[in-house]
């Protein structure tokens, strides 16, 4: 998880564990860890550990310590498992009362200096870290960067840390500088798109076509594109949005009809808190324990193939040009369906060394492709008198075969699943008899 990812992750769910209706204290934190790492110290050993070593005891310090020191997975699974533990809470409708705060050794510590804490109705209220955010724009007219200003105006209001033009740049500043700081070091990057912006973008004129290069450089260098995000302000998709941009999921702020829904998606956006899949659950036991289905379907769907019939049309026409063979000519056979691979190696097979034939047998003639079968180098009456049986004894003898191998194959899968189904039941047995706490 990189740190930008885990700290908006840790934000959202400081938050969420600060609310009454869902309020973790700090030992209630810390025996959620011992779920996780049962080698964790208990919360009054973790608290004078934190104390000898002159580190912060604020809920908020130690919380983000423990989850930045996990790898990725143990991170993962605390936060899931903070995410229940706070769900219960919910749940059980439990509102902490000023005695849980004040017997919370973690809130009556001195905080550190970069956090500033605030008790309000006794609910403590951490302060979050400000997303920034840069907003890229043409110079096209007075109107634009008033709405761009009141645009950065309205983010600012809502808790971001919105960067413009008109607030950083002073007289004799280095525009580029500023562009390449501002792309450089924000979280997002904002673009107001309109057809004056896609026009100077794509001729790379101005500063807009300088934005343009640094961003679509980053875009490559990191692949990280939901850095960027496409404000439509005037004009249609296909007008405003330069074409590096053209297939990215837009913001539409152009109407004041549906700005403030737009803008809600934008700040939901921002702050990573849009509505995501829930956690998939787990397995149900009747399905974990049956055996698969993957070979036995397939035997019953399974039908025998077989030839329909001569197909009049496509029956080649015979050189007759006195050569050797210049008789001869190539019949396609519709079959009833398209066979599979495996079941026209098992005809070509039988039909090339049948259990009875003729002198007539020409083996090697015959190729099956989509729903056809095709003799190549025979005539009609070959067909009739001679090859006839020898296609429908093929036929037979594939479809008996093939039969016989998806049977194998059910019988081998079951097993299998039989086998990793005991395996299962005996780990689970078993470690339920394993046990940390003595």
């Amino acid at each position: 998880m990189k740190n930008l990812n885990f700290t908006r992750e840790f934000n959202k769910l400081l938050d969420i564990l600060n609310r009454k209706e869902s309020y973790l204290s700090g030992p209630k934190f810390i025996n959620v860890v011992r779920k996780v790492d049962p080698y964790f110290p208990d919360y009054n050993k973790f608290i004078d550990i934190r104390k000898s070593e002159n580190k912060s005891t604020s809920r908020k310090d130690y919380f983000y310590d423990i989850l930045l020191a996990m790898d990725e997975s143990g991170r993962s699974v605390l936060i899931e498992k903070l995410y229940e533990a706070a769900d219960e809470q919910l749940r059980n409708n439990h509102i902490p009362t000023e005695e849980e705060f004040i017997q919370d050794k973690s809130l009556i510590s001195q905080p550190t200096s970069s956090i500033k804490v605030e008790v309000q109705h006794g609910f403590k209220q951490s302060t979050l870290i400000h997303p920034k955010v840069f907003i890229s724009y043409a110079w096209e007219s007075d109107e634009l960067k008033k709405w761009v200003r009141q645009l950065a105006i309205d983010l600012r209001k809502n808790g971001i840390d919105a960067t413009i033009d008109q607030w950083a740049m002073v007289p004799g500043d280095q525009m580029t500088h500023f562009m390449e700081k501002s792309i450089r070091e924000n979280a997002y990057v904002l673009i107001v798109c309109t057809p004056a912006y896609k026009r100077k973008s794509e001729e790379r004129t101005g500063g807009v076509g300088y934005e343009g290069d640094i961003m679509t450089a980053e875009v490559v260098a990191s692949s990280n594109h939901r850095k960027f995000i496409p404000i439509l302000k005037h004009g249609t998709k296909s007008e405003s949005l330069p074409s590096w941009l053209s297939g990215k999921y837009y913001i539409d702020l152009s109407s004041i009809s549906h700005f403030e829904r737009n803008f809600e998606d934008l700040l939901t956006t921002i702050f990573n808190t849009r509505e995501v899949a829930p956690n998939l659950g787990i397995i149900p036991n009747r399905f974990q324990q049956r055996p698969t289905k993957t070979y036995s379907s397939e035997i019953e769907e399974y039908h025998d193939i077989k030839i329909k019939g001569i197909v009049v049309d496509e029956v080649t026409q015979p050189l007759n040009d006195g050569s050797r063979g210049s008789g001869l000519y190539k019949i396609p056979f519709e079959l009833n369906k398209q066979p599979n691979s495996e079941w026209i190696q098992l005809f070509i097979s039988a039909f090339d060394r049948p259990s009875e034939f003729t002198s007539m047998h020409r083996p090697g003639i015959a190729s099956v492709n989509g729903n056809k079968i095709y003799l190549d180098g025979t005539t009609i009456e070959e067909v009739e008198r001679y090859h006839k049986k020898t296609l429908k004894l093929a036929v037979n003898v594939a479809n008996r075969h093939y039969s016989e191998i998806l049977k194998q194959k059910q019988g081998e899968a079951e097993l299998d699943q039989l086998r990793k189904v005991q395996h299962r039941k005996y780990i689970d047995e078993a470690s339920k008899r394993i046990s940390f706490d003595d």
